[in-house]
């Protein structure tokens, strides 16, 4: 029988016990949903955290340090997966840093008018060898380069 289901012998004893037992209904899918979580946060704890954030929006981090001051332990990640469970998580909030301000009016500048100028010391000990440095010295080449950009064509 195995062979013609294309199955192993234990599916087919499976599904013949749920026959048996239940019929039709039997043989359809049973839920693979966990019976029991273990490690599933309490509800109690769940309803402080959720409490807390409605009242004060407080993030995961702040909610954990105001539950710690009432007496309750629990972590910042425990908090996060309450709140992501219950919707209540944050928007994402873009940092300050990705946008990119201009420090120029380039509208009101003219090509070659104004210039960047940089100073950057060749002999670094980080990225050359000592030979190379002892090198470059012996032939009077000067420790720095000088680097001047203009700012509206950034021509070099």
């Amino acid at each position: 029988m195995a062979k013609i289901l294309k199955a192993t012998r234990k599916t087919v004893r499976k599904i013949i016990r749920r026959f048996k037992e239940h019929r039709e209904e039997g043989l359809k899918d049973l839920s693979r949903r966990p019976k029991r979580s273990p490690n599933k946060t309490p509800p109690h704890l769940e309803l402080a955290i959720i409490s807390v954030r409605k009242k004060t929006g407080y993030g995961r981090v702040r909610i954990a340090r105001v539950l710690k001051e009432k007496g309750i332990e629990v972590r910042p990640s425990t908090v996060r997966y309450v709140l992501k469970r219950y919707g209540l998580q944050g928007r994402y909030k873009r940092s300050k840093y990705r946008k990119r301000r201009r420090f120029y009016d380039f509208d009101a500048l003219y090509p070659l008018s104004h210039f960047e100028v940089d100073l950057k010391e060749i002999y670094d000990k980080g990225t050359l060898s000592e030979e190379s440095i002892t090198h470059a010295s012996k032939l009077n080449i000067p420790p720095y380069q000088w680097t001047a950009i203009d700012v509206k064509t950034i021509l070099l």
